[in-house]
Order: structure tokens, then sequence, then C-alpha cells
């Protein structure tokens, strides 16, 4: 997986880069052009992300926490409609090849075809950030996190901007939020004491 850099100042910028390390667009670990099924029922999906995220906090070492958040990405991006999940891989394919009017036009779309499907929103909330729109990727990063309260990539996200924007204690928040739900996430053992001290310091 890979992430991206936006225009942001370039003090943060480098700091920002490891706070979403992993966890941005498209940044489900599936292919482009290998979207899942979408048959699956929402009371099995949600069974299974209970359990995988479960086995997250217990798992025994990075690639074996790398593998269950893959997993989750893997459900997250599953929306219950054919169409929607075609629309959805044209939005990765057309981000990963800088199209982002392209990918923005069609994530507007399926955010109207299916308004509930929290990874849509979470994936314009980071198209909105690598565009440097961060009023509006805070505000899809809040609407994907009120469909799936454990989204800790749109958590990462959202503490990334808020480094951006020097709101330090803020960050710190949407940061250990994240690691709450995901303790394996990439960078951590850099990105945790950095916010610590800079919240400390703004204090």
């Amino acid at each position: 997986m890979h992430c991206f850099t936006t225009f942001r100042p370039l003090a943060t910028a480098a700091f920002a880069a490891a706070i979403v390390s992993g966890c941005l667009f498209a940044l489900s670990p599936i292919g482009i052009g290998a979207m899942p099924a979408a048959a699956q029922s929402e009371g099995r999906q949600a069974r299974d992300l209970d359990q995988l995220f479960a086995d997250l906090k217990q798992a025994p070492t990075q690639a074996d926490a790398d593998k269950i958040a893959g997993r989750i990405w893997d459900i997250w991006m599953r929306s219950g409609r054919d169409d929607v999940d075609v629309m959805m891989s044209r939005v990765v394919a057309n981000a990963a090849g800088q199209h982002y009017g392209l990918a923005l036009l069609l994530l507007d779309e399926v955010t109207d075809l299916a308004p509930n499907f929290a990874e849509a929103w979470n994936k314009r909330a980071a198209l909105h950030y690598r565009m440097g729109e961060y009023a509006g990727a805070l505000e899809d990063i809040g609407k994907a996190l009120k469909l799936e309260p454990r989204h800790f990539g749109a958590l990462a996200v959202q503490s990334a901007i808020l480094a951006d924007m020097s709101k330090w204690t803020d960050a710190l928040a949407a940061y250990r939020a994240a690691l709450a739900i995901n303790p394996h996430l990439a960078s951590r053992h850099k990105v945790l004491p950095e916010l610590e001290r800079l919240a400390t310091k703004a204090q």
C-alpha cells in the first residue's frame, strides 16, 4: 500500500505522511482490478468485522496484523451493490493515475447512490485531503466515522489533517483513537511520541 503527499507545508509533509502510512487511498490492499463480490449479507459482514477487530488487537506480529487489517479493508470496500463496487474500482484506478477530478465526480455519484457506504466517504475524504481541501476532508471523515466508528484509516487521516493545521492536541487524540482500534499502525513508534511531544509543547 502507498500514501499520497498533499500540498501541505513542507515542514509537516513528511510527518503527516508517516501518520497516514498504510491508511490512505486505495489503500485497500486489494488490487485495482480485483474488487470483491458484493454478495454478502450485512449481518455476516458485521460479524466478520467484529471478529477481525478482536483478532487485530491480539495479533502477535506486524505481519499478522497487516493480514488482518487487509481483510478488514477488503470488507470495507464492499458496498453491497455491484454497480457501486465497479464505480469504486474506477475511483481507485483514477486516483492512482492522478485523475483526481474524475475520481471526485465518481465519488460524488457513489455517495449519492450509497449514502450509507462508509468507505465511499472515507475515499472522498482521502481525495479531498490529497487535493489540500481540509474542510471537505474533515466533513467526509465525520460521515465515515458516523457509519463506521472503528475506521482507523479515517481517524489516521483526521490526525494528519489536524497535525497539518498545528492542532496538536486534537491530532494526538485522533491518532490515539486510531491506535485503540488498530494498535499496529505503521510508523506508530515515530508518530505517537512526536505527537505527544508537540501536544505537550502546545499546552
